[in-house]
């Protein structure tokens, strides 16, 4: 069989490349590497799957099982968007379970191709294979509508919270997140373009559309380099330069603004809402939640997910070690004491202690008290 490479095909396998290259070196386990530079090493790595699938699409026969495999992958790349801006703008930001529900669409996809082609007989297989190149089945126009609805809600998304976080960027960063945004935004009109053209039955190879799509998302990966080149501190993790050098805080507000959050903590007890977290002390306090992060980390050395377990663990040894004996179960003093998980309340104590909650019970001074209670 003859194969004939277009100048098209050429580009798609250059930008893959690209991505592909950048990618490691996103994810390579360089010190000060980040979750956003995981992510956006993540985000790179699906969009060269998607354009791989383009390039199976064009010709199913070679590898159909392969293409029926990638195209669920579609659902995973706003998600990855979205996670990628909000790490980027949280200092404290960390992958959680409840971030697993974005995986939901693309679950859903993969369901259903594992219904419909996967688990089928070879001769079922070959007639589907051959009934992309004459129709597009209603279900594949549904899922590229559903793609093109869950991309500009996610884009939505992502804007609103540069948006909010605007004022604290630094100016690279703030250039960076638009130029960010905006390459998405276009890739996802060219894309809706594409399927359209797709869906009205204009399933030529030289579509130009696709042409406009490839061009996109070539010069897409090639500004990701350039802004790599041009301002390595977005990227290099390695402390290329001052993680807060663009902020405006005098040394004077970073004392009002830490006495402010120790007040919090020590007076109102803000540290037993179990629902604390960075952006919720910000609103609380009325400051900018980067200016709270940059405050811990210059002066205390510390996150703010630290900074207020140790105020968690000191409440929680004041109630462990009570002079009356306290009839509380461990359990119960952990939940009084604003933790909400097991695990992570036993792994925090013995970290700020070097005992479980029972041994610091059973062993507990006021000598310890007192040293649990520093601040």
């Amino acid at each position: 069989m003859t194969f004939h490479i277009s100048l098209h095909e050429i580009l798609c396998c250059v930008t893959v490349i690209q991505l592909w290259l950048f990618a490691l070196f996103l994810a390579w386990p360089y010190p000060g590497r980040s979750p956003a530079h995981r992510l956006l090493a993540l985000f790179l790595f699906i969009k060269s799957l998607g354009i791989v699938t383009h390039l199976l699409a064009r010709r199913p026969e070679i590898l159909p099982d392969v293409l029926f495999l990638l195209v669920p992958f579609i659902f995973v790349w706003s998600p990855v968007m979205d996670l990628y801006v909000r790490a980027t703008l949280e200092p404290d930001f960390s992958l959680r379970r409840r971030h697993g529900l974005h995986l939901l669409p693309f679950l859903l996809s993969a369901g259903y191709f594992l219904t419909v082609y996967h688990l089928q007989s070879d001769p079922v297989k070959a007639r589907i294979v051959a009934g992309l190149d004459t129709a597009t089945p209603v279900a594949a126009g549904v899922m590229e509508i559903g793609y093109l609805v869950q991309v500009l809600a996610y884009l939505v998304v992502a804007a609103f919270h540069v948006n909010r976080h605007r004022a604290a960027l630094p100016e690279p960063a703030r250039r960076w997140l638009a130029l960010f945004l905006g390459g998405f935004g276009l890739i996802w009109l060219a894309d809706g373009g594409l399927m359209l053209a797709r869906l009205l039955g204009k399933r030529s190879p030289m579509d130009p559309w696709g042409s406009l799509v490839m061009v996109l998302i070539f010069g897409y990966a090639n500004l990701v380099l350039y802004m790599g080149w041009r301002h390595p501190q977005l990227f290099s993790g390695n402390g290329a330069a001052p993680r807060y050098r663009y902020s405006p805080l005098s040394t004077a507000d970073k004392a009002d603004i830490l006495r402010r959050l120790q007040a919090s903590m020590a007076g109102d007890k803000a540290f037993l809402d179990p629902n604390m977290t960075l952006s919720r002390c910000g609103r609380r306090l009325g400051i900018t939640p980067r200016y709270i992060s940059q405050v811990l980390n210059e002066t205390l050395a510390t996150t703010f997910t630290d900074f207020i377990n140790e105020y968690r663990i000191a409440e929680a040894c004041t109630h462990l070690a009570a002079p009356h004996p306290d009839d509380r179960s461990i359990m119960e003093i952990m939940l009084a004491s604003g933790f909400t998980n097991k695990s992570t309340f036993y792994r925090v104590f013995r970290k700020h202690t070097g005992r479980t909650p029972l041994e610091y019970r059973q062993r507990a001074t006021p000598a310890a008290v007192e040293s649990a209670l520093r601040s």
